[in-house]
């Protein structure tokens, strides 16, 4: 067995915030936005071994890791005394390449899985297909500020988020006088913009709609929520953070329980 071409640099592991735990070093997983101890990793025998406990593919960590200088190739010159690693809560260097690589979803299986929800074009730039993986992205911003990736295995039965999206969401539409929806999947937001021509953006589950940061400018705001009690606690939470901060807003439910406003849209074509 070939030793690896890999070592673990632990003091940039420490730079970078990881604690030990017995034998093994906990840190964040440069991949997605984590608690600061999701991820495991430790120097083997032949190889450092790693395990992230949110399921992120060990090919996508290896890649944070690298970018971040935990990783380092064993032929790679050390790198100069008192350069810093990379902030965990950065994106991951990787994800810029892999979004500049993807497509328009113009004619991919991405555009046929979207317009089998009832969805149709012209899709938002937010929203590319990356042909290497079959997956439809979506880039997460902050502010003016890309933060992440979140990805749809085509036809929607596996989702991802990589990079530390925090408080971002997928922009899918401009703010339209300071009037925004806002909702948790992206093909509830996109349902959602079409069935009322309120433009929506997606924060991606209940936890993003709990951590989403409101953006400048907005006078009144529409949460698209999904009818259940995860969905409807975090509605609930985000109206009050708005009016707190002096911003009108409204919750929108679907009238049936256990739905969202994909299934709205869908139920109103299934009538035409």
């Amino acid at each position: 067995m070939r030793d690896s071409p890999y070592t673990l640099d632990e003091r940039a592991a420490r730079a970078a915030g990881a604690v030990v735990r017995g034998a093994e070093l906990r840190l964040p997983c440069p991949v997605h936005d984590s608690s600061p101890e999701t991820l495991a990793i430790r120097q083997g025998d032949r190889a450092p071994l790693w395990h992230c406990h949110a399921g992120c593919d060990p090919v996508d960590v290896r890649d944070g890791l690298l970018a971040a200088g935990i990783l380092v190739r064993r032929h790679a010159r050390h790198a100069p005394t008192g350069t810093a690693p990379r902030d965990l809560r950065s994106p991951p260097r990787w994800i810029a390449g892999v979004w500049a690589s993807a497509s328009t979803l113009a004619e991919t299986p991405a555009d046929r899985y979207l317009r089998s929800r009832g969805l149709r074009p012209p899709w938002p730039e937010e929203l590319r297909w990356d042909r290497r993986r079959r997956r439809m992205l979506a880039r997460v911003t902050l502010g003016t500020d890309p933060r992440g990736l979140h990805a749809t295995s085509v036809p929607g039965r596996e989702r991802r988020t990589y990079g530390p999206v925090r408080g971002a969401a997928v922009r899918l539409a401009a703010m339209d006088g300071g009037v925004l929806a806002v909702a948790e999947g992206i093909e509830t937001a996109l349902a959602y913009a079409a069935l009322t021509g309120t433009p929506a953006w997606a924060a991606l589950s209940s936890a993003g709609m709990n951590r989403l940061e409101l953006p400048d400018g907005l006078r009144w705001l529409a949460v698209a929520a999904d009818f259940d009690g995860p969905g409807l606690l975090a509605a609930e939470q985000l109206e009050r953070r708005a009016r707190d901060a002096g911003i009108e807003a409204r919750i929108d439910l679907p009238s049936r329980h256990r739905t969202d406003w994909a299934d709205v849209l869908a139920a109103s074509l299934t009538k035409l």
